[in-house]
């Protein structure tokens, strides 16, 4: 482990990816915290099991947005399967949702923080870039979690 700005982290990034980009982002948000020897583990999302929350300070999760133009956008199904498994264990967890998308987010990201919120997680910030800009989101999540330390 290592830290940004002297607080030391241990960071847990889940994801899904059903055409890689939003895998990208998040091997890239990897590596580059792996450059500053900070502790991150990369998982994708069926792997995902409560037991991996336990000593984390940090939850990243990385979707791509699904749904038709403007209606009905959401984070994956998969990524919503994904933390309803971990609900008993975001309590008081701080969480960075970042979304890759085709068209436009909407409120997908909206409705996967109420429902990290509804389980008492914090969110401290939810990020969406069109999946063309791989390494602006990444950048941006890494920022992100400079700040939040």
């Amino acid at each position: 482990m290592d830290n940004i700005r002297g607080i030391m982290m241990k960071i847990l990034l889940v994801y899904f990816s059903e055409t890689g980009h939003t895998q990208k982002v998040s091997t890239l948000i990897c590596d580059k915290l792996k450059e500053k020897t900070i502790d991150i583990t990369l998982l994708e999302s069926a792997e995902l099991k409560q037991e991996h929350l336990s000593n984390i300070d940090l939850l990243l999760i990385g979707t791509p947005v699904h749904g038709l133009f403007l209606f009905a956008q959401n984070a994956s199904k998969q990524i919503r399967k994904a933390v309803d498994r971990i609900t008993n264990e975001l309590k008081n967890k701080k969480v960075i949702i970042f979304a890759t998308y085709l068209f436009f987010p909407a409120k997908a990201l909206q409705k996967l923080e109420n429902k990290i919120k509804n389980s008492n997680g914090i969110v401290l910030d939810s990020l969406a870039e069109h999946r063309r800009n791989k390494e602006e989101l990444a950048n941006a999540v890494i920022e992100k979690i400079t700040e939040s330390s």
